[in-house]
């Protein structure tokens, strides 16, 4: 979901965050480069925090309390608000949010659009006065600039069936730093169907997202395929609790051609310890022992022994699951 998000907003230049409505904290998922040139921070120190660490001491709690009611009604409200920058230094912010929504009018994101509205009265020292001064010149600009961006996250397949819209960013991000090839399926629906799926996982199978989301990842098993490795892995999956898991298989891409496949799954868990996903990564042998050779100096391993290289790319991927798994039992202790 983070990546078709970015790909709808990205184009805009103005500062803007876009706010994940499925968690309660209502975390930011994307803020514009613009964003994060007005408040001084990078996008790690901003993204799965939510937007009131711009607040202070000197900022007015009752338009803060206007704001939140605001939110919880689920309207479009604009307020300038005294905000903090990275650095201490402070800047009277115009701030538009705009709610989207997704079917049946479930609420899925706030954009929040600011602007810096301190030049328009330097020497002044009230808020209201700063309100007066900056409403009637901004407000139409940025209830345009929010519907921009509101249209854009509409048209984006985010808003796709079974593009994992149900799942929060908070799980989507830890993962999307892997570069490798990935899907999250789904157990608590019939047939454990995928949800979620990498861009890698698109290039190393030749489908589409549309032809994968929605569908048991047996889909890549052919004649060639060994049954041995797949009962193992059925196996592990349905052990009392379910198991962490590396399988070797030969699988079929969509134009028949084939390669090897390290697939290692793993279960993320929520709260209570229920299995709530199956992460399962994918890693095409043949391309990392070519990455890996003993010529590269980077793995050594003897010729056609792929075991060694493949571990140390699952470490990396093993981290990444545990913080996705953190990530959900964070989230769900919050619901």
């Amino acid at each position: 979901m983070q990546r078709e998000l970015e790909n709808a907003v990205s184009d805009f230049d103005f500062a803007f965050v876009v706010s994940d409505c499925s968690v309660p904290s209502q975390p930011i998922t994307y803020a514009s480069p613009s964003f994060l040139k007005l408040t001084g921070y990078e996008a790690d120190e901003v993204i799965g925090r939510n937007c009131r660490f711009l607040q202070g001491p000197e900022t007015d709690q009752d338009k803060v309390a206007q704001l939140r009611s605001a939110i919880a009604k689920r309207q479009e409200y604009e307020v300038c608000l005294l905000n903090y920058r990275k650095d201490g230094t402070t800047f009277y912010n115009q701030l538009h949010i705009s709610p989207v929504f997704g079917d049946g009018d479930e609420l899925k994101f706030y954009v929040g659009v600011q602007a810096s509205v301190s030049e328009l009265a330097p020497r002044v020292g009230d808020e209201e006065t700063v309100d007066d001064v900056a409403h009637a010149a901004i407000e139409q600009l940025q209830r345009k600039k929010a519907r921009d961006v509101r249209k854009s996250i509409e048209q984006a397949p985010v808003f796709a069936d079974g593009a994992c819209a149900q799942l929060p960013q908070c799980i989507i991000s830890p993962l999307l730093r892997l570069r490798h090839s990935f899907v999250l399926s789904d157990p608590c629906r019939p047939d454990t169907p995928i949800v979620f799926v990498s861009d890698k996982f698109l290039q190393l199978s030749g489908y589409s997202r549309e032809e994968v989301v929605g569908r048991n990842c047996r889909f890549l098993q052919g004649p060639g395929t060994d049954m041995g490795e797949v009962a193992r892995l059925k196996e592990a999956l349905h052990h009392d609790p379910p198991q962490p898991v590396t399988v070797r298989l030969l699988n079929y891409r969509k134009d028949g051609s084939t390669f090897w496949n390290a697939l290692h799954v793993a279960p993320i868990r929520d709260s209570s310890g229920k299995v709530a996903l199956y992460v399962g990564v994918q890693l095409n042998v043949a391309e990392v022992e070519a990455d890996t050779t003993p010529e590269s100096g980077r793995v050594g391993h003897a010729a056609g022994d792929t075991l060694p290289a493949v571990a140390v790319v699952q470490r990396g991927v093993v981290g990444a699951v545990r913080v996705a798994c953190r990530a959900w039992g964070a989230w769900t202790r919050s619901r």
